[in-house]
């Protein structure tokens, strides 16, 4: 017996679990009375320590920008790092003053990572 469904099998299969022909198995807890739910939009992830690591980047970062801007600009320019902490998107999005600037940028990993 073949083990590979066919694209039709499976549209056939997801149109008779949405219009409800097919019965979804459901889990009690009964059978899994360990499981803990896992919300992962809301858990909070906790990071104890410092990150070095990051520190380093950011010390770097902002002396390198600080230097390219004033080199630019022709003035005498300061760059600072505030410190690091770990917060929801939402809130970091929420305590941006106006007018802010967010960069993002992508980068090869470092070698031999």
């Amino acid at each position: 017996m073949n083990q590979v469904l066919t694209q039709d099998e499976i549209n056939s299969l997801l149109r008779g679990l949405s219009e409800g022909d097919i019965e979804q198995d459901s889990v009690e807890m009964d059978e899994a009375p360990n499981a803990k739910k896992f919300d992962l939009a809301n858990q909070e992830r906790i990071i104890r320590g410092r990150m070095p690591t990051m520190e380093l980047i950011h010390d770097r970062f902002a002396r390198q920008f600080r230097t390219s801007l004033g080199n630019f600009l022709g003035r005498t320019c300061f760059a600072n790092v505030g410190g690091i902490e770990m917060i929801k998107f939402g809130l970091f999005m929420k305590k941006l003053p106006l007018p802010s600037s967010l960069h993002i940028f992508r980068m090869p990993p470092l070698s031999g990572y």
